[in-house]
């Protein structure tokens, strides 16, 4: 049987998920703040970005990430990937974000958006993403990325044929 961390103990981790991504895209910068002003007393479902949590069986469980288009200036913190059993969509896209994608976001098992497109990410395209199995939107347009999407949609399309 699959061990379930006690709800207190993921609600820890996914704050400090969230904590992290604040802190590493200069949060003065952000346009809308909402909700992480008072993030010691509120709920993380009502932070500006955090757009749907579900109940799972470990509480409360964030599954959309949604800053597109709100001035965050900074990196993709690797501790995103902390997340990669609940988070289905991931939208990051038309900020100031920099540096690499986190390798470990195609470790993500439910994850069926990603958007980074509009940003200055740079570095190779992270070919593992077509072993993603729920992945069905990838946009990572407008950025300085190296390397082509074709391997990755030569991957969707075998898989297809299977």
């Amino acid at each position: 049987a699959e061990s379930v961390m006690p709800v207190s103990d993921y609600r820890l981790l996914q704050r400090y998920v969230l904590r992290t991504l604040y802190y590493s895209t200069v949060p003065e910068s952000w346009t809308n703040l909402d909700g992480w002003d008072v993030f010691e007393t509120t709920h993380e479902c009502t932070f500006h970005g955090v757009s749907v949590c579900r109940r799972g069986p470990q509480g409360a469980e964030v599954v959309k990430l949604d800053f597109s288009d709100n001035n965050l200036v900074g990196t993709i913190p690797k501790e995103i990937c902390l997340l990669s059993e609940t988070l289905e969509r991931i939208d990051l896209s038309l900020n100031s974000l920099y540096g690499y994608i986190p390798p470990c976001v195609s470790d993500f098992k439910t994850l069926k958006t990603l958007d980074l497109h509009g940003n200055s990410l740079t570095g190779s395209l992270p070919e593992a993403l077509m072993f993603s199995p729920d992945l069905k939107i990838v946009d990572l347009s407008d950025n300085k990325l190296e390397g082509t999407l074709d391997v990755i949609f030569e991957g969707w399309e075998d898989a297809d044929e299977e």
